[in-house]
This record gives C-alpha cells, structure tokens and sequence, in this order.
C-alpha cells in the first residue's frame, strides 16, 4: 500500500548534464535554432538522451536597448546583441534534476523558467557579444562569356569561390535597353550591356562608393580586366555593375607576311599578321611536297623542292572570322584555307628565292679605344641595310680572344666583327667591304657571312669619361679625351625618370666643348615634364549642333557635361556612351564621346480625380492604366480607386495583363465557379498553369475572395520565376531585397487585405520601368 502512495516522479530518470549550442550568431546567416550536442560539438538525437522536443525563440535589442523576437529564419543583423531562449521537454519517464544541469557552448546557461514541480520542462538562455560590423567590398571580379558576332547570348556569369559576394542574376540588353534571350544574336556594329547584380554575403557590404573602375570583367592573371560602365548600389547588400561591348564587324580579310629566303638557308618557321588587326599567328609549318614531309630548324631549303607554309592564324579576344575569308600571303592570294573551330589554317605558296646579293659592306667601331679604356662591344651597322651584327671580340697580340679587359697603353689589339646577311641575301663575289669608313681586311664564306677587322696601337693617354643618370635609365658607353684636348658633349642617351624630359648636363649643353682635366663623371641634369593633355571631342549622335572639343590633363579624369546638342525629333538626351552627365571617367587618349538619345516622355493625362502626383502610387496607377496591354482601369471613368481592395481573380487578371496576357496551354477548367464568360477565365487557367497559385479546394477558385498582401507577393513572386517554394514569408524575404516594399507601412501577413494601390505599385516596382 505504501508504494501505492509515492509519486511517480520517485521512479523516474534524471536527465544526464546536458550541453547546447546554436553557434555564435554570424552576421547575414539565418537564425538558426539551438541543439544538444556531444563532447565533440556535434549534435545529437533527442532520444538518445532522453528529450522530446528542443525549440529556441531568439531576441535582440535595438538602438534603445528594448528587446524584439526575431522571427526564426530571419538573418542576424551587424552590430547587434542577440540573446538564445531554448525550452526543453524530456521523454515520459524522465526529468530535469533540480535545478538542471545545463550548459551552453561549454558555459553555464541562464535558467529562465524552472519550476521544481514541474521538472519535465526547463527554460535556458545565453546571450552573445554584439555580431561583427559589415565589411565593404572594395572590388569586384567577375567572368562571363564576350559578346562575339553571331553567337547567342549566353546569361552565366560567375565569380569565384570565397568572394564576400554572389551572382543574383545577369542580363544583356541590347543598345535599345532590350533583354536579349538565349535564341537571339549578337549583331556587329551593336553595342550590348551585361548587367549583373550581386549580393553580398556573410560579413559584406556595398560601400555606396563602390567605384566602376574597381569592377572587372574577365581579368587576367595580374587581375586586369575590362572595367565596368557604371555601378549602381541599390542597397548595403545589392548592387548592380554594368559592363558594355560593340561586337566588331566579323573579319572576312586575312592579311599574312614572311621573311622571303634563299636557298640553302634553314626554314624559318615564323610568319605574323600586323598588330591590332583583330587575329594574330599563332603557329607556322614547313612542308616539302616533293618529300611529303614537315621541316623543322635543322632542314636546309632545296633548290628544285617545291614548299608551301601552312599558317594558323587565331582571331584576338572579341573578334570573330566568317565563314568566307579573303587571305593573301606577302600580296598573293592564299592556295587554300581550312576552317577549325575557332580558328583558321592557311595555306600558302613558300617564300623561297635565289638569295639577292650585297654588293656593298661597312661597318664602325664606336668605343673608345686609349689606355685605362674598359673595351666595348659598341659597333654599329649603316640603317636599312640587309646584314647585321653577329658578334665583336677583341684578340690580342698574340690573337688570343679576350673578353673584360682594360686596354694598356703600349700595346696592340685586334677588333673582329662578325656580320651576317638577312634572309634571302648573300654577300656577292666582288663585294667591297669597309670599316670605321677605311677598306678592312675581311674573312669570309663566300655566302651570308663575313669578318671584319681593325688592328688598334694603344699609345695616347687620355681622360676617362663616365656618364650618370643621375634617376634616369639605361647606360651610356665610357669615352675618353686626349689631356689636353676640349671635349664636346654628347646628346643624352639615358631614359628620362617618369614625368622628367633631360635639361643640360651638369658641365653644359651637348654641343658644348669643355674642359677635362681629370678622369670625369658627367651627370644628368632633369626637368620637369610639360603638362600634356587629352582632347575630348563630342558626337551628336544622330542629334544636330555642336559642342567645344574639351582637354584634360594626362592622368585626371574628366567629369561627362550636360549635353547641348539638339535631339532628333521625338528623342530626348539620355546619357552620353562613356556614362552618365557628372560621372567622372578615366581618358587615357585622345575621345570621342558620342550622344545617346532615348525617346521622348510624353506626360499622359491623369483621368483619375482620387489619384493625385504627389501621391506614391501616382506613376504606378498611370502605368497601369496606359500600358498595353492595360494591366487595370478605374472602378468608374473618373475614380481609381485606390483604397479599394482586390479579389483572387482581379489579382491573377493584372498579373496576367502585366505579363503580356499570354495565351494558356491547357483547354481543362477545374473550377466549377470560373466561367468561360468571365473576364478571369484565361488568367486564372494561366496562374494555375503556372504553379503561381491553386485552387481553394480542387473544383473551387473563389475568384471574388479578397486578396491579401501575403498571396499577392508570392503570386508576383512564383510569375517572376524567382521560386515556387515556401509562402509567404520567402516572397516577403524577396520583395524586401528588390525595393517593393520600400516607403510602405503594409504588413505582409495572410489576413491583411491589399489595396488597388498597392498592387498596381508591386507591379509596377518589379515590371514597370
């Protein structure tokens, strides 16, 4: 009887010590509940320890200190201090020891709600320092596919892993500001605008400074890339970066040239297309059609063999090849051209001949050559000859090749300078040949090379000179004086520091005789640069008038004027193509910034004596009204309106009419409440359709129930595409982030009605401008 009488908490378990976690609360991730976890942070099954049921309220304090819950998947905010409530419920069977020993991350937690009588439940908290400050963004990287003449648009646009930011959406519009699609083209001569939004993530913000030349597109290695057109930052964690490209005319002339050779010489298997022509060549072969074979370096070119080149040949980043190309190699047209994709092989007749001959030789040594004198390599060819320098060595007495040395007086020196003969040109049989301006003796193979030679008595003392740059660049060769003499000085051939042009030598000007009395360094002297600038010349346009051509000084920018150019009929000034009026831009050469004109805004009649200009749906009831095809009318001729609420079926019917009314696929009609005669029959077949909205049951539309804020969010949400999970708090979550719900005091809960106003102005947001 005894046992009878005892309670039967006297039989139950005590839970074991218990540790919970929510993890630190991170700026702009999801509140997230909090769990049990083991020794090891990881989480564990409620039953396995006894616990039914974990739930966890969040709360944070504002400005004043006051205390708010935050609706759980709500991000935590930057600067904030968040508390954790979790509730805990054990298993039948069981329950908390008094009081409950309960940790959170490893500290103890805050008992909130214990009541000893009741020990199957407990209330615990823990409250966190204030989450990290936002961090901006102070550049931006993307990469997407260029816009090439005939390929279709292709939207995908990336970013890498681990940047405080991700892609939201992208778009190329073409110069009329059209959305292209993935079955359009790229049209040559057009001028296209990749739009990309972005979010930043976690611990990031936009700075509202974000500057358009810290945006790239497709950067290279050095993290150079095209820089943006304009950046808009819509909010601390949207922004819009605008990149633009003309698609260039396809190239249908390939222009190719080779060094001709001679006979007898090695193949050399370089060709080139001139720079900035839009392809360049990227690999040239030999090949000997009487042998049926490739050559490579160590070949010899056969008189009697007959060859052709076969050149590939690559267009450059942002221009394209037809599918007929015009190409001629040195003047001539090509034999043969083959199309690979990307790229273009040509072929070619080769460029062999019987080498012309060089009837004329000379050559100058222009070191100094006097005791103490370091020896120099310093010779020099006559320009536009068809020979070159191969090598200068120096021999002595005893012919002896010496390299690094001082000449001494008393002694004798013999300079040997090689030259050779440019491809497809031979030194002739009776060829004369000259150094230092006297006919030298000469060594020779009868063929492409020769050996000059000068024979030098160092006997003179002299000064030595030495040149200083003094910050400038490059070296100049050692001269010497003869003591005694007066010496002139030379022109200056050091590279000027940057923003410096040469002024003087510290001794005089060049052409100045001086005199030398010792072994003498003769420094540079430097002057400031004259300013240069940049002109900026206007474009109408298409417009008519003109504007004064504009300077600016090489490394400013320079800030885009208001227009004065009059517009063609019906248009009205925009923009110019190189950004905004007031918007500072980099010039780097000499510009023309052309006039891009938009049409003209025509004010439309407000019909509407309850609508008002300065009310904040006032654009939005006018766009309603006028669009085609018109999204809604007033509830009469002269009143819109807007306070009145909307019913399911007038909600689909302007989502319908804003979306260009497009026809519904299915012929079956569900609903036993939606006639065929009802202006809402298409719209509704349409949203259902769709997956933008169902039925109230599955024969029953109710098309006349009142629509609240919460279904006409997630329908314009799920019309978008944006998503079709979840209700009306992820649409809520979306319009918040796309400026819908900007200025507004409406709640966004199922039992609120929206006004006409109101709709027409989410509409309007998302598909007005």
């Amino acid at each position: 009887m005894l046992l009878c009488l005892l309670p039967m908490a006297a039989f139950a378990d005590e839970i074991a010590p218990l540790d919970l976690s929510a993890g630190t609360p991170r700026t702009g991730s999801p509140s997230v509940p909090a769990v049990p976890v083991d020794a090891y942070g990881y989480s564990v099954l409620l039953y396995t320890i006894n616990i039914s049921s974990v739930s966890t309220e969040w709360t944070y304090l504002d400005s004043e200190n006051v205390p708010h819950v935050l609706p759980m998947g709500d991000e935590f905010e930057p600067e904030t201090v968040y508390t954790a409530h979790t509730t805990l419920h054990v298993l039948p069977g069981n329950e908390f020891h008094d009081p409950p020993t309960i940790t959170f991350d490893g500290e103890p937690a805050v008992l909130e709600s214990w009541n000893p009588s009741n020990p199957y439940e407990v209330t615990v908290s823990r409250t966190y320092p204030k989450t990290d400050p936002l961090l901006p963004v102070e550049k931006v990287a993307v990469e997407a596919l260029e816009p090439l003449f005939g390929d279709n648009p292709d939207p995908t646009v990336t970013c890498d892993y681990g940047e405080p930011y991700s892609i939201e959406s992208a778009g190329w519009y073409d110069s009329a500001d059209v959305l292209q699609t993935t079955s359009d083209t790229y049209k040559a001569g057009e001028t296209y605008r990749l739009t990309v939004r972005l979010r930043a993530d976690g611990f990031a913000k936009f700075p509202e400074d974000l500057a358009a030349d810290k945006c790239v597109i497709n950067p290279d290695y050095f993290g150079a890339g095209k820089t943006a057109a304009a950046v808009r930052v819509m909010t601390e964690k949207i922004a819009e970066v605008d990149f633009t490209w003309t698609v260039p005319d396809p190239i249908d002339t390939v222009e190719l040239k080779a060094n001709e050779q001679g006979y007898g010489e090695a193949p050399m298997l370089y060709s080139w297309a001139e720079d900035g022509v839009g392809y360049m060549v990227k690999n040239t072969e030999w090949y000997d059609d009487t042998e049926g074979r490739y050559l490579d370096g160590s070949d010899t070119l056969t008189k009697g063999h007959d060859y052709h080149l076969e050149i590939e040949v690559h267009p450059t980043k942002g221009n394209s090849f037809t599918g007929a190309i015009n190409a001629t190699f040195n003047g001539t047209s090509a034999l043969y051209i083959g199309y690979l994709p990307g790229y273009i092989i040509v072929h070619t007749s080769a460029p062999v001949k019987d080498p012309e001959k060089i009837a004329a030789v000379e050559a100058t040594y222009s070191g100094e050559v006097a005791p103490d004198v370091e020896a120099s390599e310093s010779a020099e060819v006559p320009t536009g000859v068809k020979y070159d320098i191969v090598s200068v060595v120096w021999y002595d007495a005893d012919d002896n090749d010496i390299y690094a040395f001082k000449f001494e007086k008393g002694k004798t020196y013999t300079v040997k300078i090689t030259l050779e003969a440019d491809s497809g040109f031979v030194f002739a049989d009776d060829a004369t040949f000259k150094l230092n301006g006297a006919d030298a003796i000469h060594t020779w193979d009868g063929s492409r090379r020769v050996i000059l030679e000068k024979t030098y008595n160092v006997e003179e003392p002299k000064w030595a000179i030495s040149f200083d740059g003094n910050g400038g660049s490059g070296t100049m060769a050692a001269a010497a004086v003869k003591k005694g003499d007066k010496y002139t000085l030379p022109a200056c051939g050091f590279t000027a520091p940057e923003g410096k042009v040469f002024d003087k030598w510290n001794l005089g000007a060049p052409g100045d005789a001086v005199e030398i009395t010792a072994d003498t360094a003769i420094q540079a002297i430097w002057k400031d640069k004259p300013a240069e600038s940049w002109t900026i010349k206007f474009d109408a346009g298409g417009g008519s008038g003109t504007m004064a051509d504009a300077s600016v000084k090489k490394g400013d920018k320079y800030k885009l004027p208001a227009c004065s150019f009059t517009a063609p009929t019906g248009k009205e000034f925009d923009k110019w193509d190189a950004g905004k009026v007031g918007d500072e831009i980099n010039v780097t050469a000499d510009l023309t910034v052309k006039a891009v004109w938009k049409d003209k805004t025509e004010k439309k009649e407000n019909p509407f004596e309850d609508v008002k200009e300065t009310d904040y749906f006032y654009d939005a009831v006018l766009w309603a009204y006028y669009a085609k095809p018109q999204v809604t009318n007033g509830i009469d001729t002269t009143h819109f309106g807007p306070t009145s609420t909307v019913t399911r079926g007038q909600a689909v019917t302007f989502l319908w009419r804003a979306m260009g009314c497009p026809e519904p696929t299915t012929k079956t009609n569900p609903f036993v409440d939606v006639p065929e005669t009802e202006y809402y029959y298409k719209p509704i077949l349409w949203a259902v359709e769709k997956g933008i909205t169902k039925g109230t049951d599955d024969t029953h539309f109710t098309p006349n129930q009142t629509c609240s804020t919460a279904h006409i969010l997630t329908f314009l949400y799920r019309t978008l595409g944006i998503g079709t999970d979840g209700w009306y708090q992820v649409a809520e979550a979306w319009a918040k982030g796309a400026g819908l719900l900007d200025g507004l005091t409406l709640k966004v809960e199922p039992g609120v009605d929206c006004p006409r106003s109101d709709v027409v102005l989410f509409l309007y947001r998302q598909l007005g401008k």
